[in-house]
């Protein structure tokens, strides 16, 4: 359960493993991702012998969700810099 919660945070668990790949190689001098290049998060579970089986299908649902968020929170990270400007 505490997995899932870590999860839900964009943070490793135990059996719960982050992976940020590019989704293009495109960067700049300082070797941050160039502006609209995007990185995808993925989690992935490693599965302990002799798990419940309904458990793991249960956070293998959940593994999107967890992803989307991990999304959602890189966009909003790289968009709020100060080079994109501001609203009032």
């Amino acid at each position: 359960l505490e997995d899932v919660l870590y999860c839900l945070l964009g943070v490793e668990g135990v059996y719960v493993r982050r992976e940020d790949s590019k989704a293009t190689p495109t960067t700049t001098v300082s070797g941050a991702p160039a502006p609209g290049v995007l990185l995808e998060t993925r989690f992935v579970v490693e599965v302990p012998a002799g798990a419940d089986a309904s458990t793991v299908q249960f956070l293998k649902q959940l593994l999107p969700l967890c992803e989307h968020r991990a999304a959602v929170q890189l966009f909003v990270e790289q968009q709020s810099q100060h080079e994109y400007g501001a609203v009032n």
